[in-house]
């Protein structure tokens, strides 16, 4: 059953024994991309390196947020900026991954020691250096403002988003003429109907018809920054068990299948599948918990 592991868990593991390293050596704890970026940034100056079981914990969680990552793009209709934000948060970790994974990128004679780690060039280096503060913005905002004090560079404006790729996002209502209540409060965008342009928005349990002009996306606050960081959002704890459940049925139809061929007997398949049911109900049960929200495993 160690292959189908609660990913959830093994993530959270995994992020929290880099988290705590980058604490223990460049307080304080990071709490954001942000924060991790820059930290593994001062590391990499100092010399800096990951441990090896450090670095095995980091890619492992960079592995399954990846298989993650995979799911949405390959079962979601249309790409959400949940999506992207998770695109721009695994490229951070690996950004981070490989800073830490140069000991020294300047000019010397000296033997490289292995035990340091695959060392990076200098190109790469300054990529990742440039890449930094884009990384952090387009996981905040998933755009990068250009700076105010350069008005004499043309700067083409962003393309505008598709209206599909903020449905399941928070977002804050203003503008609204017919309902002045509703402007300044958080909604949640449930669907976005393109016949009519408008927005499907729940407000504390009602939903509402709006223009997408009448809405505006609610930058994440650190907490719950730090909530995605550490894999505790809903999406990522419902896609874990998803993929969890999919680790447990192929179990199954591997046990049953060497029976067919004569692998095993029928009370060895019998017995692996009763093992793997227990283990699926335990994850799920584990997922309803946490989630005490979710009023039923079906609206995941």
């Amino acid at each position: 059953m160690a292959a189908i592991a609660g990913r959830c868990e093994a993530y959270k593991r995994a992020t929290a024994s880099f988290l705590d390293w980058l604490a223990l050596n460049q307080p304080p704890k990071a709490r954001s991309v942000r924060d991790i970026l820059t930290a593994a940034q001062s590391l990499n100056t100092q010399g800096r390196v990951l441990p090896e079981s450090v670095n095995k914990n980091l890619r492992n969680a960079i592995s399954l947020r990846r298989s993650v990552h995979c799911m949405y793009e390959e079962r979601a209709q249309s790409r959400s900026r949940d999506d992207e934000r998770h695109f721009y948060f695994i490229e951070a970790l690996e950004s981070a991954r490989l800073l830490l994974s140069a000991p020294d990128i300047s000019d010397h004679t000296a033997e490289p020691d292995p035990s340091d780690g695959p060392a990076i060039s200098k190109p790469q280096y300054a990529a990742i250096q440039t890449d930094i503060e884009a990384l952090a913005n387009r996981f905040a905002m998933l755009e990068v403002e250009e700076a105010a004090d350069t008005p004499d560079i043309a700067v083409e404006p962003p393309a505008q988003k598709a209206p599909s790729l903020l449905v399941g996002e928070t977002v804050i209502i203003e503008g609204v003429a017919s309902k002045p209540e509703l402007n300044g409060r958080a909604g949640r965008i449930l669907q976005y109907d393109e016949g009519r342009g408008r927005y499907a928005v729940d407000v504390d349990g009602q939903q509402y018809c709006l223009k997408p002009s009448n809405t505006r996306v609610s930058p994440m606050d650190i907490a719950e920054e730090e909530r995605y960081l550490l894999g505790e959002t809903v999406q990522f704890q419902a896609a874990c068990l998803l993929l969890d459940i999919e680790g447990v049925l192929r179990e199954v139809r591997v046990a049953w299948d060497e029976h067919r061929h004569g692998g095993c007997s029928l009370l060895e398949a019998s017995a692996r599948t009763n093992a793997c049911v227990r283990h699926a109900e335990r994850l799920a049960s584990a997922f309803e918990l946490d989630m005490p929200t979710l009023d039923s495993l079906e609206r995941v």
